[in-house]
């Protein structure tokens, strides 16, 4: 009876740990905020369940090129919960998905996928940290993403899959376009002293 009841707590701790690892994120979307870039997955669990929403300490996130980050803290938006192709930037049956006006969207999922829409959250890249995750602006960059968590809710599922973003030109910010300025005109005033004596 003992070795019964051990196989079958064996055999209990396998699906369990089978089932954690299934994932349900399907699509990483993403756009180009000129000094940051954000990254949005969706998933078709809801706001409610367990590892849904409670970001906190870089638990759940995106990979890019292998490296976390992870989701704002806040950022888990629930959905409309209609049902419909994933890996879209725009066009689908979600409003909300919709007018986030990405750049565009990947499917991460092993092959086409279409379910309901139920839950998305953000991740946000500063441009500053750009070359940590293998991101260069100004130029069209070869990345592979998937989803990582705690739980089956943000975790990869397969993968990673292979994405093109393209991230413009990081502007200066004003006060170094000033400085610029003050120094051409320092050099023309000087240049013109130099020409009158």
């Amino acid at each position: 009876m003992m070795r019964f009841i051990k196989a079958a707590l064996a055999g209990a701790v396998v699906m369990v740990s089978a089932a954690s690892a299934q994932a349900h994120v399907t699509t990483i979307g993403w756009k180009d905020e000129g000094t940051s870039l954000s990254l949005y997955a969706l998933t078709y669990h809801s706001i409610g369940e367990s590892g849904a929403s409670a970001f906190g300490g870089g638990t759940e996130g995106v990979k890019v090129n292998g490296v976390n980050a992870a989701f704002d803290v806040g950022s888990a938006t629930a959905l409309e919960g209609c049902s419909g192709p994933h890996g879209l930037a725009s066009g689908t049956c979600s409003a909300t998905w919709n007018s986030l006006n990405l750049d565009d969207a990947a499917l991460v999922w092993p092959s086409a996928y279409s379910g309901a829409y139920r839950l998305l959250a953000k991740a946000t890249i500063a441009a500053a940290d750009f070359a940590t995750y293998g991101l260069t602006a100004g130029t069209d960059n070869s990345v592979t993403l998937a989803g990582y968590g705690s739980t089956a809710v943000w975790a990869a599922h397969g993968g990673p899959y292979n994405a093109q973003i393209s991230l413009a030109a990081v502007p200066l910010p004003a006060g170094f376009a000033m400085l610029g300025l003050g120094l051409a005109g320092l050099g023309g005033f000087r240049l013109r002293q130099k020409r009158a004596s």
